[in-house]
């Protein structure tokens, strides 16, 4: 959904990937987690700096000083998703 979003307000979507050893990113205003679709200022960008901000946050200051960097491609994601299952509960001792 944010993806399509982001599509549909013109952003255009940059490969990044992501490292095995990588760590977890997170707005640099707001603090929560940002997974995936990481929105970084244009300056930050050019640097290689990368100052990580949701989505909300990014809107707040203005979407078009923002570039996308993507971590995933979504076809991983939905073969993640697809080949999910829930594992059986544990029976109880009595």
């Amino acid at each position: 959904m944010q993806r399509d979003l982001l599509l549909n307000a013109g952003k255009e979507l940059t490969w990044h990937g992501r490292t095995q050893s990588e760590p977890a990113h997170y707005c640099s205003i707001c603090e929560v987690e940002v997974f995936d679709l990481l929105l970084v200022t244009t300056e930050s960008n050019s640097r290689k700096t990368y100052v990580v901000h949701c989505q909300d946050c990014a809107r707040r200051a203005d979407l078009d000083n923002f570039v996308v960097l993507e971590q995933y491609k979504i076809e991983d994601l939905m073969h993640v998703y697809d080949q999910f299952t829930l594992a059986s509960p544990l029976p109880s001792s009595s």
